[in-house]
């Protein structure tokens, strides 16, 4: 079996199962290719159903909703440190001063559904999709 860990991907994605005779209609909301041929690359597109969808579909929303409410993001007690650790977990490094006071203003009085806006609003960024 080959070991995940030290592969060289550098975009994060979910793999699941395909019906070549049974595609799913949201795939189309993905550009998704046909299964029924091969290609050396995939083209690059971006169209606006995928933001609409990533930003509005049950699934982003809990997983930025699970996101806020991990343990180690809740013991946290001031808002410079829970986007701190926000920015660990999801890009593997420190917020920018920049982003840090972005944050804060954003964050200041807003409760639980302001932090579920902005995990979302992090999960939706290139710099989750895409390792450099």
């Amino acid at each position: 079996m080959k070991d995940l860990t030290s592969t060289t991907a550098t975009r994060r994605t979910l793999y699941g199962h395909l019906d070549r005779l049974n595609v799913p209609g949201l795939y189309r909301t993905f550009d998704f290719p046909s299964p029924d041929a091969t290609s050396p690359q995939r083209d690059s597109t971006t169209i606006a159903p995928q933001a609409l969808f990533l930003m509005n579909h049950p699934f982003s929303i809990e997983c930025a909703r699970r996101l806020v409410r991990r343990p180690d993001v809740v013991a946290e007690k001031d808002v410079a440190a829970k986007v701190t650790r926000l920015y660990r977990i999801l890009y593997g490094r420190c917020p920018k001063a920049a982003e840090l006071r972005l944050a804060e203003e954003y964050l200041g009085g807003g409760g639980d559904a302001a932090w579920e806006r902005y995990g979302q609003g992090l999960l939706m960024a290139n710099e989750f999709v895409f390792v450099d």
